[in-house]
Parts: C-alpha cells; sequence; structure tokens
C-alpha cells in the first residue's frame, strides 16, 4: 500500500513536470503540496487537475491548480466522474441563468424607481429645527473651522 502511494505520487510529479515543466524541478513547497492533495483527492483527480489547467491556460501558476483541487475538495469530489458531474451542473446551472435573463427572445431589463425627491410631485417637508440640535450642530461646526484654520 505505502508502495502504491509512491508510485501514484510519482505519477503526479511527472504530470506536474510534463505539463508546467518547471525549470529547476518542482519547488519543494509545491512538492510538499502536491504530497497533500494526492492524498487528499486521490492521484488521478491531482493529476486531472494538472492536465485541465494547461488546457485552460497556456502556462496556469500553482495557485491556480490549488484552486480547482481546493473547488473539488470543497465540492467533495473523490473521482473524475464526480468533477464531470459538478461540471454538467454548473453548466446546466449557467444555461438557466442565461435563459433567466432573456424572456420571450428579449433580454429582461430592470427599472430603476426614483427616490421620492426625484418625482415631478415632490413637496419637501417642512419640518421645524430643534434648537438644541442646531446649537449642537453649530458648535460642531465652530470645531472644524477653528482646527482648519491651526492647520492652515
Amino acid at each position: 500500500d505505502e508502495e502504491q502511494k509512491q508510485i501514484d505520487f510519482a505519477e503526479v510529479q511527472t504530470a506536474y513536470q510534463l505539463n508546467l515543466r518547471p525549470r529547476n524541478g518542482i519547488p519543494s513547497a509545491i512538492n510538499v503540496e502536491l504530497g497533500k492533495y494526492t492524498q487528499e483527492l486521490g492521484h488521478k483527480l491531482v493529476i486531472y487537475a494538472i492536465e485541465r489547467a494547461v488546457a485552460q491556460i497556456a502556462n496556469p501558476s500553482w495557485g491556480y491548480i490549488k484552486a480547482i483541487l481546493n473547488s473539488w475538495k470543497k465540492a467533495k469530489a473523490t473521482s473524475v466522474d464526480d468533477v464531470k458531474k459538478l461540471d454538467e451542473s454548473y453548466q446546466q446551472r449557467k444555461a438557466q441563468q442565461q435563459q433567466n435573463r432573456f424572456k420571450n427572445g428579449r433580454r429582461v431589463v430592470q427599472k430603476e424607481s426614483l427616490p421620492d425627491w426625484a418625482q415631478p410631485d415632490y413637496q419637501e417637508r417642512d419640518t421645524p429645527d430643534d434648537p438644541a440640535k442646531s446649537k449642537q450642530i453649530a458648535e460642531m461646526m465652530a470645531k472644524i473651522n477653528a482646527r482648519r484654520k491651526e492647520v492652515l
């Protein structure tokens, strides 16, 4: 079993090197993370993520591959078939969203409602001033103006 794990990990390392072609071999930090993902998700999923990333982006970063692996881990995918099912459901959701944007062949345009003050019949409410509030505001403005004069 331990020997098989080493063989599986060697396959992952080979896939990484063949697809990403690192100049000085696989950096040790990435190698450790590759091992962790291989243990958690299995070597087939890690290899599939590497190949998929290269197919989508010519020269993907390790961060991009990690993001793919983390999304599969979060979705509890344990096999390539699980990932393909996730892709299928994503495509269906995407198509449904696209369909919802267009009704009867026309794009649905949402109209914004104008605020009350922009309505043609708007009447400004006359609210009596609170003398205590006015005094407090005047004091605050005096402090602000005094500080402004100090700075200038």
